[in-house]
């Protein structure tokens, strides 16, 4: 599923390129734009599928984004044979470096708040930290919308252990990668 899900992100988002537009053009449109996306990505071993919702660029580099997920916890399926799963809730400061051509590269910080399924732990919710930095390509672009297709790499780091399992194994630590598509209203 790891490989399946970022081939087909990567592929359709090759033929959906459409028109070339020009670089202050694209910077201009975007910055007044809401957006809500949508993702699919690896936590370490464990997949996960999100929706986002981000305010428009202020003062020419930053804006606002919310990110929620469901993740389903690796672990608990190999000891149990049934997927266990947890969310993630991440309100993040989004950081942008100028537009070129059609893409831009981002950096994307803020806290993390993890909400475990019963199952897999007594917590109720366990706190941690993100940072994401990744490149987001404009593939089409109307006067009222658009789409961007996005690739980001990074970290989380939270003390969350699935302490119903044995040997109490961590989740929600380590590297993460995420891809996905950004629809602009």
């Amino acid at each position: 599923m790891r490989l399946t899900t970022f081939f087909c992100f990567w592929l359709v988002s090759v033929m959906a390129v459409s028109e070339v537009v020009a670089q202050n053009d694209i910077y201009t449109w975007q910055r007044t734009r809401f957006s809500l996306g949508i993702s699919a990505g690896q936590l370490t071993d464990n997949s996960w599928l999100g929706l986002e919702v981000s305010s428009p660029v202020r003062h020419r580099h930053f804006s606002l984004r919310l990110t929620g997920s469901v993740h389903w916890l690796e672990a608990y399926k190999t000891q149990r044979d049934r997927w266990g799963t947890f969310s993630i809730l991440n309100p993040a400061v989004v950081i942008y470096t100028r537009v070129m051509d059609r893409s831009r590269w981002y950096i994307d910080l803020g806290p993390l708040f993890i909400i475990p399924q019963n199952k897999v732990s007594d917590k109720k919710l366990v706190s941690g930290i993100s940072a994401l930095a990744g490149i987001e390509v404009f593939i089409l672009r109307t006067p009222n919308r658009g789409v961007g297709y996005h690739f980001n790499i990074g970290l989380n780091y939270a003390n969350a252990y699935a302490d119903r399992l044995d040997s109490d194994p961590r989740y929600s630590n380590g590297f993460i990668f995420c891809n996905g598509f950004r629809f602009y209203f």
